[in-house]
């Protein structure tokens, strides 16, 4: 593992001492300044997925919750994501 001091700026970033390498390296940065920190982890909470708890799923509920329902569930699914869009 090698570690290399750079600048961040407008989706770039430029290291302080160039490295010449010719094949492509997979790398992880790190951003050391504390405000993009937050900033960071403000915009990952408000991209949470709601998940479905397997332990409170009920057979019989979602019988009863689609006993009058008419239309394909896999039509419904696909036109409930198409408008999420």
């Amino acid at each position: 593992m090698l570690a290399l001091r750079g600048t961040y700026k407008n989706g770039f970033i430029k290291l302080d001492n160039p490295l010449n390498i010719d094949k492509p390296l997979k790398v992880i940065i790190t951003f050391i300044d504390e405000e993009v920190q937050l900033n960071y982890q403000s915009d990952v909470n408000k991209q949470e997925k709601k998940t479905i708890d397997i332990n409170k799923f009920s057979f019989l509920q979602s019988i009863e919750a689609s006993k009058d329902f008419q239309d394909s569930f896999s039509d419904s699914l696909i036109d409930e994501r198409r408008s999420e869009l």
